[in-house]
């Protein structure tokens, strides 16, 4: 289950989803859509192949993955992607619908809207397939903590038409959807807090640019695998460098990450890092500095930025 709340954000993780062959849906398997651009895009769509069930608050729920491949013409933009709430569950059962790339979120957040409620147009920035090449991204849900229990919830993408590129041609396969289902189960609580360091940053090697803490309630061991922080502040890309997680007490505990994507940057645990239950732990970003006069104001934008899993003793 996920909470949003200011200055804290609760995170309630799940394990497995119920998944099973949804009512048929209106528009054709496959379509085409032909426009003004150039180049071409094949899109296939496939469900996520999962079991289990999936508790209310769940977050990162997979529900189908797109495998994008551009024509070796040119290379393609994608620009947004508006998928469709389908199914017996109530679209404000989903708290937030948004595009992945495996750990990493690609777009904003964003609920159910439209003229029926039932639409959410995914915006992505700067997302280019090269020509002859593939890419695979995911869209994934964050259920609210509110939703009705045995709630029926079916995302997909209706037609060629709701894939917004600069393609001249672009096809859509997909396959039969899938209805997930919500229980009413809580798994264990994650709190983030962030706290406080300089806004201003010098030029210089090891800089602390970040500074959160992760607590855990008294329901579940969790091991946390990577977390998103986006920057408010004016540093971007290669302005901080050489970026690594490590606790207060200076054990390394993330892989070295390069430089930022943009205003965002995911630090990766290296081991998972295990965060036992009633357990709370303060880690610090460090970058070396190679921007001028820049700032960093770092924070969680989702709780979905956190990724992780529940942990049992084998």
């Amino acid at each position: 289950m996920i909470l949003t709340t200011l200055p804290l954000i609760l995170a309630l993780f799940y394990e497995d989803v119920t998944a099973r062959p949804a009512a048929p849906l209106p528009p054709a398997p496959s379509a085409v859509v032909q426009t003004e651009g150039v180049g071409s895009l094949d899109v296939s769509v496939r469900d996520q192949v999962v079991s289990g069930s999936v508790p209310r608050g769940a977050q990162r729920v997979p529900f189908v993955t797109l495998s994008l491949s551009a024509g070796c013409e040119n290379d393609v933009t994608v620009d947004s992607i508006t998928v469709t709430h389908r199914g017996l569950g109530d679209p404000s059962d989903i708290r937030a619908v948004y595009l992945a790339n495996g750990t990493k979120r690609l777009t904003r957040a964003v609920r159910f809207s439209g003229a029926n409620g039932m639409e959410a147009n995914l915006r992505l920035k700067k997302f280019v397939i090269p020509a002859c090449s593939a890419t695979t991204i995911s869209v994934m849900a964050d259920i609210n903590q509110t939703a009705s229990p045995a709630g029926e919830h079916t995302i997909t993408i209706l037609s060629a038409e709701d894939i917004h590129t600069t393609a001249q041609k672009t096809t859509l396969s997909k396959n039969d959807a899938v209805t997930v289902e919500t229980k009413p189960v809580k798994e264990g609580v994650l709190t983030v807090r962030m706290l406080s360091v300089p806004s201003f940053v010098s030029y210089g090697n090891n800089a602390k640019t970040a500074r959160f803490q992760i607590s855990s309630d008294n329901k579940a061991d969790h091991l946390l695998r990577s977390i998103t922080l986006t920057n408010k502040g004016t540093a971007r890309g290669y302005d901080l460098r050489a970026n690594y997680l490590e606790t207060s007490s200076g054990d390394r505990v993330s892989r070295l990450t390069q430089a930022m994507d943009g205003d965002t940057i995911t630090m990766t645990f290296d081991p998972p890092y295990l965060l036992k239950k009633n357990a709370d732990i303060v880690f610090v970003l460090r970058s070396d500095v190679r921007g001028s006069y820049k700032t960093v104001q770092f924070a969680l934008e989702e709780p979905s930025d956190l990724y992780a899993t529940l942990w049992k003793k084998p």
